[in-house]
């Protein structure tokens, strides 16, 4: 009897001092913002994401603030992804950016991770769908739908995506390639209730018309982001647009850190470095295309309300070698050798 009276006891203190421990530990978190961030999306969601977790470090946010996730699939489209959740497909390749808040690990398909509380989802189309209004609806419409449907709680965001280089021969190309996204979005976009539009592509080709353009249009592939100055305009984006609400802090008040820095250096080759005299200028590119999403700079620009950026006619551009061995101050058509790698036009 005083065994069973001891035992009792001791399970009673017990379960008092770890139900007091974990009310406690609860009430603090409760007491900060916290951010699920979920990307549905292809390579281009893995560029964009991943640079934020430093961000958010060097913004002063907690890891168990935060968690953000890429969902991805390469060349995903709008289409893909809603066959793939019509059909509660398996997930095939899900990143973990960085975050320490528990966000449905043992989910298996889409369906099932977007019954989790993320605050925000986002979308995008495939860089090779993107200038093709075309192969936008009935997909984003749905796909816009089901999430409100399965996470009603999630503010839905765009990721207006970048073009490709010029030396591409179709797809989104450019300048005029960027415009046809740009437009698609602005149109689209409020149609379909986007909640957020993340002006990437606008803020890399503002970029692109400055000295920051070394002769690979701040790509490592003349698709995919170039590491180091391409991702890091890509992230602010991201953060000023989706973190800066929710946090209440700003990446563009906040120099670079060493870490940020030496994110992807041992990478010299797809990499452009962030440098004390360059991130003035990524940053002012990310503000302007945060003021107005769907238009670039020009040349003679003099609207004294934004940043003041520096439009370069001629951008910078290093000597290109063509398959045949010539030399060329522009890519050669059919493909080049720069740095070592061969480029083959598509």
């Amino acid at each position: 009897m005083k065994t069973t009276f001891f035992l009792s006891l001791w399970l009673c203190l017990w379960l008092s001092m770890t139900g007091h421990a974990r009310t406690a530990a609860t009430t603090g978190d409760d007491d900060k913002p916290q951010m699920r961030l979920l990307f549905l999306g292809n390579s281009f969601s893995l560029d964009a994401s991943h640079m934020l977790p430093q961000q958010l470090e060097d913004a002063g946010v907690n890891t168990r603030q935060y968690t953000i996730d890429c969902v991805m699939y390469a060349g995903a489209t709008l289409e893909y992804w809603c066959q793939h959740i019509r059909e509660d497909r398996p997930i095939k390749y899900r990143f973990h950016m960085g975050g320490k808040l528990a966000t449905g690990d043992s989910c298996r398909t889409v369906r099932e991770l977007l019954g989790e509380p993320w605050d925000v989802v986002i979308i995008q189309q495939a860089s090779r769908m993107s200038d093709k209004e075309e192969t936008y609806e009935p997909h984003m419409d749905s796909l816009c739908r089901v999430i409100r449907t399965l996470c009603p709680q999630a503010r839905i965001a765009w990721l207006l995506t970048w073009s490709v280089a010029p030396y591409f021969t179709h797809g989104p190309v450019d300048r005029a390639g960027w415009e046809k996204i740009a437009d698609i979005a602005r149109t689209h976009c409020p149609a379909d209730g986007i909640d957020l539009v993340i002006p990437a592509g606008t803020a890399l080709q503002t970029a692109r018309q400055t000295s920051l353009n070394d002769g690979r249009y701040l790509t490592r592939d003349g698709i995919h982001l170039v590491l180091g100055v391409g991702r890091y305009i890509a992230a602010m984006c991201v953060f000023e647009t989706v973190c800066r609400p929710i946090f209440d802090t700003s990446c563009l008040d906040l120099p670079p850190s060493q870490r940020m820095i030496a994110v992807d250096s041992k990478y010299p080759n797809d990499r452009l470095p962030i440098t004390e005299s360059n991130y003035p200028l990524c940053k002012a590119c990310v503000a302007q295309a945060l003021a107005d999403p769907y238009r670039l700079p020009m040349p003679n620009d003099t609207d004294s309300t934004g940043p003041h950026i520096f439009i370069d006619s001629k951008p910078a551009r290093l000597p290109y070698i063509s398959l045949d061995g010539r030399r060329s101050n522009r890519p050669p058509k059919g493909g080049f050798i720069y740095m070592g790698k061969k480029y083959v036009s598509r």
